[in-house]
């Protein structure tokens, strides 16, 4: 997990579900957040939902491999963050 500063105080903050190459995007969006945080998906263990509600989290972006969003273990992350299950190991 990366959390990069942003330019604009008042709050908002972004996560981001990324590839490797979701790490050229996120320096583009450090001027519109007040911080946005990247996460990659195949090494973050973490329960995300909770990281979402500790950090403030109000955007949430998905940038990844197109064929990854067909792959059964992103899937199965993707179904946990989206029910507040911590992710599987």
């Amino acid at each position: 997990m990366i959390d990069v500063k942003g330019d604009v105080p008042g709050g908002r903050v972004l996560a981001v579900i990324k590839d490797s190459y979701g790490n050229a995007l996120v320096p583009w969006l450090a001027p519109y957040f007040d911080s946005v945080i990247a996460i990659d998906p195949r090494t973050y263990r973490e329960d995300f939902t909770q990281m979402l509600t500790e950090r403030g989290v109000t955007d949430l972006l998905i940038i990844d491999y197109m064929k990854a969003t067909t792959l059964p273990a992103f899937i199965d992350y993707m179904n946990a963050v989206l029910t507040g299950v911590a992710p599987p190991a």
